[in-house]
């Protein structure tokens, strides 16, 4: 972390904070400004957009100025969910890119994140970026102005029509007669997900697409069973046969299923691989599991029943940048199913190279067409693992000696740890595993297993083991 205050967190690659109150427009230029100076060494291209909040306007003014100020071409998406302003990116062959969305927090608080080339490698590292970003004064902002003109894209189109080279939509349409809700929580999601399953020929009622007058949003942001009260009465109600539901920058993907069971966008992403290799949709290509630390062991017992090959983006001696380029962009012989990063989401690159919700909604109503059988029934074929999480908060405490002190007592409890950066993983072959994650002043505890009585037996007592680290510092 370059620099923190209480109302403002500066990451390596992004900045959050309550906009407005305590981040004026200035700070908010001057860093894009010296982001533009930098991305200029290589490019001088940039490609923004944002997830719908209010406050993303006056974000988006202040970052177009900036960029202004070290004459980039920017081309500029507008409300765009994240899934989408990152294929845009790919197809335009734009390395640098800004998205303003924090789709965890309240909607009076917004986060900037700055990327530049590969989206999906493994390590992103702006170390140079970070020495300048560091640099910013960020009690006497800049007040340099400027009105260059910059381009506009419509990204939704282009997506749409893109997306559809991958579905046999015409049969779809006319063998669909599944009944559907989404609920995009009044998010980005709203301009997408259901013109698509429209155009696979669902019946599609939408419902909490809308913030209030007051700009609030119709229910808790983060799709979580406990927030999507409405979508699974919604489903209950009418007799629909499959609900999904959105984050505000529709990046994650959460479906509630006939007999009102919530499943991650993980979950269903293992049907929509175990489909892709069952109905062998690429024509005899060798197909390979890229997994990471937070990949579910579903994934694992998968390419044992397939004999695919894994490859596990942690372990050094397996992947590197020569790897990727020879995996993705150098041969057509391989498709990969991967995950996203060190703890990040399902990706299938062969058409976005991030996390899709959308697309992941439209490939399981594919599913749900062809196969006959409702969704309740299609994951009685998937391996079965349950999970838990636990969180500590960490005040005033220093992380590097926290995350140290846990390895070090894990491994003398006989565990095999893998630690990459302060990120901790241990467990038993394919039967269960926990896994530690910092994130900003706490520390998540992740577990899953076969049983669900394992899963928070070890969620549990690590979970412990780490307070009672946290108590002794």
């Amino acid at each position: 972390m370059l620099m923190e205050r209480k109302d403002l967190i500066l990451q390596l690659n992004e900045l959050k904070g309550k906009i407005g109150q305590k981040i004026e427009p200035s700070i908010i230029t001057q860093i894009a400004e010296i982001y533009g100076k930098w991305l200029k060494n290589t490019t001088n291209r940039v490609i923004i957009g944002r997830d719908g909040r209010p406050n993303g306007v006056l974000i988006e003014r202040a970052i177009i100025e900036g960029l202004n100020l070290s004459d980039c071409e920017i081309i500029n998406l507008g409300v765009c969910p994240t899934p989408i302003l990152f294929y845009i990116k790919n197809k335009l062959k734009i390395k640098g890119a800004i998205f303003i969305s924090d789709s965890n927090k309240p909607l009076n608080w917004n986060k900037i994140k700055l990327y530049f080339n590969d989206n999906f490698s493994y390590q992103f590292e702006l170390k140079d970026l970070g020495e300048k970003l560091n640099q910013v004064n960020l009690d006497s902002p800049d007040q340099n102005q400027n009105t260059q003109i910059f381009e506009k894209f419509n990204p939704i189109s282009t997506y749409f029509d893109d997306l559809f080279e991958f579905f046999e939509f015409e049969r779809i349409f006319v063998q669909n007669k599944l009944r559907v809700i989404v609920d995009p929580g009044a998010g980005a999601g709203k301009l997408i997900t259901p013109k698509v399953l429209e155009k696979l020929g669902c019946e599609v009622l939408v419902i909490n697409d809308e913030l209030d007058k007051y700009n609030n949003s119709p229910r808790e942001l983060y799709p979580t069973k406990s927030n999507l009260k409405d979508l699974i009465l919604a489903l209950w109600k009418g007799n629909y046969d499959v609900g999904f539901a959105h984050d505000f920058d529709a990046n994650k993907l959460t479906v509630i299923s006939d007999n009102f069971e919530c499943y991650s966008e993980e979950i269903i992403s293992a049907l929509i691989m175990d489909h892709y290799i069952r109905k062998d949709v690429f024509n005899d290509k060798t197909y390979i599991f890229l997994l990471n630390l937070a990949s579910s062991l579903r994934f694992e017992v998968l390419a044992d029943q397939n004999n695919i090959q894994v490859f596990r983006n942690y372990n050094e001696n397996q992947f590197s940048k020569e790897k990727i380029e020879e995996l993705f962009f150098n041969n057509d012989k391989y498709v990969i199913f991967g995950f996203k990063g060190l703890n990040g989401g399902p990706i299938f690159p062969h058409f976005n190279r991030v996390k899709d919700g959308i697309y992941i909604a439209a490939k399981l109503v594919e599913i749900l067409v062809d196969s006959g059988e409702k969704l309740s029934q299609l994951m009685l074929k998937i391996p079965k693992f349950y999970s838990y999480q636990k969180k500590v908060r960490l005040p005033q405490k220093n992380l590097d000696d926290v995350i140290r002190r846990l390895n070090k007592e894990l491994t003398k409890e006989g565990e095999f740890v893998i630690q990459v950066d302060n990120n901790l993983r241990f467990g038993y072959n394919k039967d269960w595993f926990v896994l530690i994650t910092p994130s900003n002043n706490s520390i998540k505890v992740f577990s899953e297993a076969r049983r669900d009585s394992l899963a928070r037996l070890y969620c549990e007592t690590t979970t412990e083991l780490l307070r009672l680290i946290v108590s002794k510092i």
